[in-house]
């Protein structure tokens, strides 16, 4: 039986083609062709119990599969996604107004960018600890969703992808950059 327990502050509700489920960052609504689910109450709380509508099992999307996108999506509405941003260089900042930010990362002109997809982002003028230094404004974002959170932040680092050598630019926090020796250093 493939099953997954729903936690008490999430709701959830099943139709005969959508699986509605709500919680306190919001809700989300999924097409459930090919799989019937159900609602069971068990001594742990309520359960969504999973089973394909026909005899054999779909190969192209078991149902497996399915329960994990489903949990990260409940992760998503009852607790929420947060990433952050490192602006590292000098002069490179950012600001906010109404619904965008504004970076000034080195360029002749700034970049405005539209960030109404966030359910929250902020910009902190704290320094940040790089290397044993501390350098650099960071930029932080929340949202429900994880796959339109990565790729807002994908986009926005795209415009100055961190440099190998001096390690200017947007970086994403947690990930390491790999340091390239210069010509005088080997």
């Amino acid at each position: 039986m493939n099953s997954l327990l729903i936690p008490s502050n999430i709701s959830v509700s099943v139709s005969t083609s959508y699986l509605t489920i709500a919680g306190p960052k919001g809700s989300f609504t999924i097409s459930i062709k090919g799989f019937n689910f159900n609602l069971r109450d068990t001594t742990e709380g309520q359960r969504l119990v999973v089973s394909p509508l026909s005899t054999k099992v779909d190969k192209k999307t078991p149902i497996s599969t399915i329960l994990s996108l489903i949990v990260r999506r409940i992760e998503g509405i009852s607790i929420g996604y947060r990433h952050r941003l490192r602006l590292v260089g000098v002069g490179f900042r950012a600001t906010t107004s109404d619904n965008s930010i504004i970076l000034k990362i080195g360029y002749s002109h700034d970049v405005s960018l539209n960030v109404s997809d966030f359910s929250k982002f902020g910009v902190s003028a704290k320094p940040s600890n790089i290397d044993g230094r501390t350098k650099g404004t960071i930029l932080q974002f929340e949202s429900n969703n994880p796959r339109n959170l990565f790729h807002q932040i994908n986009r926005i680092q795209r415009f100055r992808r961190p440099d190998p050598y001096k390690a200017k630019g947007i970086h994403i926090d947690g990930k390491e950059i790999r340091r390239k020796k210069g010509k005088r250093e080997a």
